[in-house]
């Protein structure tokens, strides 16, 4: 399992126990994953919009 599969499903068991339970501290914990998963979603998004330069200044073909 990668760590965003597993930061997923942190977020998902959070997201459960808040409904279940209507605790405010699962509550806190999956916006706080929420938001772990948006920066890594946003910094993919990123990664594959930006390709590396190449690496002699050239166009690339």
């Amino acid at each position: 399992m990668t760590d965003f599969e597993k930061l997923v499903l942190e977020l998902r068991t959070a997201q459960k126990n808040f409904f279940r339970w209507h605790d405010q501290a699962d509550l806190r914990k999956s916006k706080e994953l929420e938001r772990r998963v948006d920066t890594f979603l946003e910094k993919k998004q990123e990664q594959e919009k930006d390709p590396q330069p190449d690496l002699f200044g050239g166009e690339t073909k």
